[in-house]
């Protein structure tokens, strides 16, 4: 990969990270995706995370998972978006992707605003029906 590549990367994912939005969220993921697809590449590994792509698909893992409820970086806390005045208000702290695991709990990548990418286990809600025979 090229250097451009890398800070093409790192700017997606920044402007998420400054508006933390849906739209950018999308743009984000396939920019990265079509960078990833151009080099023929299906891993790359930034400072904060491993970003990996299955066809169009993209992965981001992060390297530094937590248990708090809170940016380990600038200690801004893990909060839902809020609706002031009709507006959707955007937390410091938002979801990049979720990937969800089989035991029960999905592994959840947060960026915040300062730009620390970070994740945490949380646990799915989702039920395991077992059939009893």
């Amino acid at each position: 990969m090229y250097q451009t590549d890398i800070q093409t990367i790192n700017s997606a994912l920044g402007v998420f990270l400054s508006t933390k939005n849906g739209m950018a969220r999308n743009i984000m993921h396939r920019t990265i995706s079509k960078i990833l697809e151009l080099r023929d590449v299906t891993k790359v590994e930034l400072p904060s995370c491993w970003i990996t792509r299955n066809g169009e698909n993209i992965r981001i893992t992060p390297k530094n998972i937590t248990q708090g409820k809170e940016c380990p970086l600038c200690g801004e806390a893990i909060n839902p978006p809020e609706v002031v005045n009709d507006k959707i208000v955007p937390a410091e702290v938002a979801i990049i992707s979720i990937y969800e695991c089989e035991d029960g709990f999905d592994r959840v990548t947060y960026g915040c605003s300062c730009g620390a990418i970070f994740g945490r286990y949380e646990n799915s809600g989702r039920v395991k029906y077992v059939e009893v025979i």
